[in-house]
């Protein structure tokens, strides 16, 4: 997997890149937000670890991950911070990063919950897809249904996303709850059934099928493009 560390500390940006190295992944280094934009116009990322005070300011790292949010990236990132508040902490995560972890770290954690952020999200490198007239470009994570860009929330991308990158897999409710909403919701919330409804409505019934007993599953049958 493609990461890229945005961290302005030269130890410990070459310490992580070191260590995602070592298991196996492809670090890219940033030591500010201006090298991170000029990376994330070369290549397409995994996921992003971001420090949140860099150079262009004490909570630059938050402002970069908004941006990347408004231009549509939904990139998992990680942020490292100094900063413990609780105030800072929700800034962060309401700015759109996925997690957030205190200076000092120990370098497994991160790994892990790189590795854990990594299995709810798709690989950048996968390829794009198309099927009966909808098409679905992952890097930018843009959505056409007859050559007309479809606008989908947040929510609703991911739930396309992970039954289109998994062709013909049957995902109960259960599952999907867990793999979109972290399991913050019960078994009995009918917040699935909505989703899909919304869903279905902007790219067509037929690219959901409703599996009677069992969930839900996107149709085997989409070539790549």
């Amino acid at each position: 997997m493609k990461i890229l560390i945005v961290e302005d500390d030269p130890d410990i940006r070459e310490a992580l890149g070191e260590a995602l190295q070592h298991a196996h992944h492809q670090p890219e280094l940033a030591a500010s937000a201006q090298e991170a934009w000029g990376l994330l116009e070369l290549y397409p990322f995994d996921a992003i670890i971001c420090d949140v005070g860099l150079p262009e300011g004490e909570r630059a790292g938050f402002e970069l991950v908004r941006e990347l949010r408004h231009r549509g990236i939904l990139t998992p990132v990680l942020y490292l911070t100094g900063l413990d508040s609780l105030e800072d902490t929700v800034k962060g995560l309401d700015a759109g990063g996925d997690d957030y972890i205190l200076k000092p770290f120990r370098v497994p954690e991160i790994l892990a919950r790189l590795r854990a952020h990594l299995r709810r999200a798709r690989p950048a490198s996968m390829v794009d897809l198309e099927q009966d007239g909808l098409t679905i470009e992952w890097k930018h994570q843009k959505v056409c249904k007859d050559g007309k860009e479809v606008r989908l929330t947040h929510k609703e991308y991911q739930l396309l996303e992970l039954l289109a990158s998994n062709q013909g897999r049957i995902y109960s409710r259960d599952e999907l709850l867990d793999r979109i909403w972290d399991g913050e919701f019960q078994s009995s919330t009918n917040l699935v059934d909505v989703y899909v409804s919304m869903l279905r409505k902007k790219i067509g019934e037929e690219f959901i099928e409703n599996v009677r007993g069992r969930g839900y599953r996107f149709p085997d049958g989409a070539s790549g493009i």
